[in-house]
């Protein structure tokens, strides 16, 4: 389970530096095919 929150922190952290701050439309590019393709279980 703290795989799944580690990897989850990352992604959007990740996401969420290229993109600034207020990025709505950026955020789920990125974070969209890391969220579901690491959360394989």
């Amino acid at each position: 389970m703290i795989k799944i929150w580690f990897i989850f922190i990352l992604s959007f952290s990740i996401g969420c530096i290229p993109i600034g701050t207020p990025g709505p439309q950026g955020d789920p590019g990125p974070a969209g095919p890391a969220g579901p393709r690491t959360q394989r279980r």
